[in-house]
């Protein structure tokens, strides 16, 4: 009896033992963990990062700040819980607060678009069919830079850099298509894509010196406000310093023809136009003229160099569409990430008598 009684009594020391609730008291943060959390903190607030914009990894906190992957990870959930972080597995970390929702594009353009001869008819009608092909509904605006944005909508803008000013003050994203932003705080929510200009405009005047040597040079250039002619102009005279400047003041055809009397006061040996509208108002004069045109070089490639004949600086339009509408997708999305100004490489389109060197020279294709 005595040995059953001790028994029992060691069994139910042993129960209340187990029973007992072990306290771990925490170890307190250090200096250093609570100054990074400090600094995580401002950089929420410092109002650089836009809500729904992805926020820095654990990796990244991790090797910046000097922890370890365990209280980096600690640290982001901890913002997570505050408020400051919506987290999503296998994706990463994003800004919280109220993201603007867009129902579907608007694309933002000038009455020109309705020209099947005009640049932004081609640029529009290249549009329209990959927003279809990606299934993406839009909405098309004639527009000009009076017109109010529609808020609901995630605009697409070909020509009207005017409307850069409304976007800032409606806080909504925006994109232009072969254009970009000009510079200052209304661009930080503006999407671009351009092509490089400089580059074609250089790569114009080694065309003309490898295939006509010392001829002298003539350019006739766009509108005198326009970044992308001066770009072209300056790239050209970049390698051609003394070639002679004759400014249509202007991007289209009709009103560029006006000015050919103009151009062709001097003899004209090569002759660089800024963009291919221009190209073929010298192409229509020396027809009507009856006089042989001189060698050119057009820039865009647009169907009307084909049709004429001439040589031209192209830009993949193809690629950059696509670009454009993989932009507008995420947008709709709600996707939050820092704007993008992408700028396309040119490659020349050889033809005429251009194309006769290179195939000379066994470089043509």
């Amino acid at each position: 009896r005595a040995l059953a009684a001790c028994t029992i009594k060691i069994l139910r020391w042993y129960t209340n033992f187990w029973r007992c609730k072990v306290v771990v008291v925490p170890r307190a943060r250090t200096k250093k963990v609570l100054e990074v959390k400090k600094r995580l903190i401002a950089r929420l607030e410092s109002g650089y990062f836009s809500s729904g914009e992805r926020f820095f990894s654990n990796r990244y906190v991790a090797t910046h700040f000097n922890v370890s992957y365990k209280t980096a990870h600690t640290l982001l959930n901890e913002l997570e819980e505050e408020g400051y972080l919506k987290r999503k597995g296998q994706s990463g970390s994003f800004v919280a607060g109220l993201q603007r929702s867009y129902q579907g594009v608007a694309i933002y353009a000038p009455r020109r678009i309705e020209d099947p001869a005009s640049y932004s008819n081609f640029l529009f009608e290249l549009l329209k069919g990959q927003l279809k092909k990606e299934n993406l509904p839009y909405e098309v605006f004639i527009a000009d830079c009076s017109t109010k944005l529609k808020e609901e909508l995630y605009p697409i803008v070909i020509d009207l850099p005017c409307l850069q000013e409304q976007l800032y003050h409606l806080n909504s994203y925006g994109l232009f298509l072969n254009d970009k932003p000009q510079p200052g705080l209304s661009s930080i929510l503006v999407d671009s894509i351009y092509c490089d200009n400089y580059s074609g405009g250089v790569a114009a005047a080694q065309l003309i010196q490898q295939t006509f040597g010392n001829a002298k040079s003539t350019i006739f250039a766009g509108p005198r406000n326009d970044w992308r002619g001066e770009a072209r102009l300056k790239g050209f005279l970049s390698r051609i310093p003394d070639a002679r400047v004759v400014f249509a003041e202007t991007w289209h055809q009709e009103i560029a023809f006006k000015r050919l009397n103009l151009l062709f006061a001097e003899p004209v040996e090569t002759l660089f136009c800024c963009n291919d509208k221009l190209a073929a108002a010298v192409v229509e004069y020396c027809e009507k003229a009856a006089f042989k045109r001189p060698p050119i070089i057009g820039f865009d490639n647009l169907p009307i160099s084909e049709v004429l004949a001439f040589t031209s600086i192209g830009v993949p339009w193809q690629e950059v569409i696509e670009i454009a509408v993989k932009c507008a997708a995420g947008r709709l999305k709600q996707n939050g990430s820092a704007v993008r100004h992408t700028m396309v490489a040119i490659k020349p389109v050889l033809r005429g008598e251009f194309l006769k060197t290179e195939e000379e020279n066994g470089r043509g294709k």
